[in-house]
């Protein structure tokens, strides 16, 4: 028997291990998670996969009863993703447990009350855990401890004081802690990896001076906006610092730095959605705003023009100066062909707030873009 336990935990160590990596992939590389009813499924089938695998590759006990490692799955969910997702996959692997027994009897009773008995307590302690400072692999061994702890108690309530019982439980404690120190590697090495990866890709959509996105991220975002069907309008600001030319010469590159983070931030404080403010060269700007009427995209840019002229700039402890910005507007109904359009009627009017005075707000509205019907004859 104890042959037995070894080549079924070791072939559990690597199912529960190929679960991990599998659910890992399916999880978005997100700074903060979020996960969708999609995502949430996919997880949810993920486990249950691997339930059934570990269920499938159990050690078998006397009366139809199945040793395996499912615990660690459940107590991971809990403790990486949350305890929705970890509980959804216990009642599912509880239903599961009834169908490969060939419905309720006494043995899939008794894997139901164990599956149960021991996910509900570890999720909730693992969640807990999660919120601590505890240290990850210590959280783990507390866990496991639990985990084992509770089965092996209920096996022997349904067994008794049984010698195979403790070989058993000390087997699934050794097994499940070898286990989970391997998983733990693996999960840190991933986590990294996913890190690395998402930093990597900010950096190359994120300005590196003022924190804003670039150009390519406004080209992305322009092409989400074209696409997606709640977006019916459009309306693209291109705004530009007056006389940052200037600036530069006057104050040096540094104190032009300085000036452009002061207007970064003060736009990306005003508007209501700073992931549409992008920084697409120099001393330009561009900000999208969806479905919103000319005078709303007109008052935004009134806003954002009054906000900048009224911060002062900080150049040094004994020095600040005032920046002003000219802003183009164009705003109309969205397409691939028309987002071309309106970026470039933005610019005229852009164009047209640099030559009448600067420091003020310049709309073209749809009307002023569509060209006019050719006459008939």
């Amino acid at each position: 028997m104890l042959i037995e336990i070894i080549m079924a935990s070791l072939t559990n160590v690597f199912i529960v291990i190929t679960g991990c990596y599998i659910i890992n992939k399916i999880i978005p590389n997100e700074k903060k998670l979020s996960l969708t009813w999609k995502t949430t499924s996919y997880i949810v089938l993920a486990a249950t996969v691997t339930n059934f695998a570990l269920m499938f590759f159990a050690v078998k006990l006397p009366n139809g009863i199945q040793a395996d490692l499912r615990f660690i799955v459940f107590m991971l969910l809990a403790y990486y993703i949350g305890a929705q997702q970890a509980s959804l996959t216990a009642l599912v692997a509880c239903g599961i447990r009834i169908f490969i027994g060939g419905g309720l009897n006494e043995a899939t009773a008794f894997g139901v009350f164990c599956t149960l008995a021991v996910a509900l307590p570890l999720i909730f302690i693992a969640v807990k855990l999660r919120k601590s400072k505890l240290h990850q692999i210590q959280s783990f061994l507390l866990l496991n401890t639990i985990g084992v702890t509770i089965y092996t108690a209920t096996l022997f309530l349904y067994y008794g004081y049984k010698p195979f019982v403790f070989l058993v439980g000390g087997s699934i404690f050794i097994v499940s802690f070898v286990a989970l120190f391997s998983i733990n590697f693996l999960i840190n090495d991933m986590l990294t990896t996913r890190r690395l990866l998402r930093e990597e890709v900010e950096y190359a959509y994120v300005d590196f001076l003022t924190g804003l996105y670039n150009v390519r991220a406004f080209s992305n975002r322009t092409k989400e906006f074209a696409r997606s069907p709640k977006v019916q309008t459009l309306a693209i600001f291109i705004l530009d610092i007056d006389f940052f030319k200037k600036v530069n010469d006057t104050y040096g590159h540094a104190s032009g730095d300085r000036v452009l983070q002061s207007i970064a931030q003060t736009m990306k404080n005003k508007v209501a959605i700073s992931e549409n403010l992008f920084r697409v060269g120099g001393e330009e700007f561009c900000y999208l705003l969806p479905n919103v009427s000319n005078e709303t995209a007109f008052e935004v840019g009134e806003e954002i023009r009054l906000a900048i002229e009224s911060h002062p700039i900080m150049l040094s402890s004994s020095e600040t100066i005032q920046a002003t910005i000219s802003i183009g507007i164009a705003s109309g109904e969205k397409s691939r062909k028309q987002l071309h359009k309106l970026y470039q009627y933005a610019d005229k009017a852009l164009y047209e707030a640099k030559h009448t005075g600067r420091n003020k707000v310049v709309l073209c509205s749809q009307d002023e873009i569509e060209e006019p019907a050719p006459v008939a004859g």
